[in-house]
């Protein structure tokens, strides 16, 4: 697919992978809606894909509120008319804890922002893409979701929905042209890892320009070509 026009919903925009996912596809040509809580940092990406001749709005939004992922798919289509690629790339991990520490609170807040969320925003969009039978839809989960981890029971737990969330729509929807794609990958360099962790081996972590470059590879693949899943990691990692 050509990416020259297209028009491309990218949430989690406002740092790490978002970022380097937002200008590596500006470079292609895109068009781009970008999501994230943050304002400042959201606004920030903006004058930088701007500033490499992308067509692009910033919509400040929290997943986990119904009325504000409503809102960031309306300001899409008002802006542009259509929606060809959705990236559900925001994450949240609780802070790093055993099972039996953990909060409710922190359970709710992963489950609406890692699955919830992109189901809002997947459902509020799907019609239009269900209309001109094509679309592409990226899902990015994480390594926790299908090898676990002690102290992150909860982030694995939502990000294995979100897996689910990709493989039952695409049964659903491939019949009308439509790719779901679901990444799964490995340690990446980026705040949320730093903050979790502040003694991670850094030798054994990806760049989140890696993770971009593989999107950008995927969406430029023929219309009729899928991969359902790309597990994506350093060569050395250490979990």
């Amino acid at each position: 697919m050509d990416l020259k026009g297209k028009t491309v919903v990218l949430t989690g925009a406002g740092r790490g992978v978002g970022r380097a996912i937002a200008i590596a596809i500006a470079g292609e040509g895109a068009q781009l809606v970008l999501a994230s809580r943050t304002e400042t940092q959201l606004h920030q990406v903006l004058d930088e894909v701007q500033s490499l001749g992308a067509k692009a709005i910033a919509v400040p939004t929290d997943l986990t509120k119904p009325e504000q992922v409503e809102k960031l798919a309306k300001d899409t289509l008002k802006a542009f008319g259509t929606v060809d690629v959705i990236i559900n790339n925001a994450g949240w991990c609780p802070p790093l804890r055993l099972m039996k520490d953990t909060a409710l609170e922190d359970w709710d807040m992963a489950v609406n922002a890692n699955a919830r969320g992109p189901f809002l925003l997947i459902r509020a969009l799907l019609p239009t893409m269900l209309e001109k039978k094509s679309g592409t839809i990226i899902n990015v989960s994480s390594n926790i979701a299908r090898g676990g981890c002690e102290t992150a029971v909860v982030y694995g737990a939502s990000k294995a929905a979100l897996i689910a969330l990709g493989e039952g729509l695409l049964h659903e929807v491939a019949k009308d042209g439509i790719r779901v794609t679901t990444i799964i990958p490995g340690t990446m360099n980026t705040d949320q890892r730093w903050d979790q962790n502040t003694d991670f081996p850094r030798d054994t972590v990806m760049e989140p320009e890696d993770l971009a470059q593989a999107i950008v590879g995927i969406l430029k693949l023929n219309d009729y070509v899928l991969i359902e899943e790309i597990p994506i990691r350093p060569l050395v990692q250490d979990d």
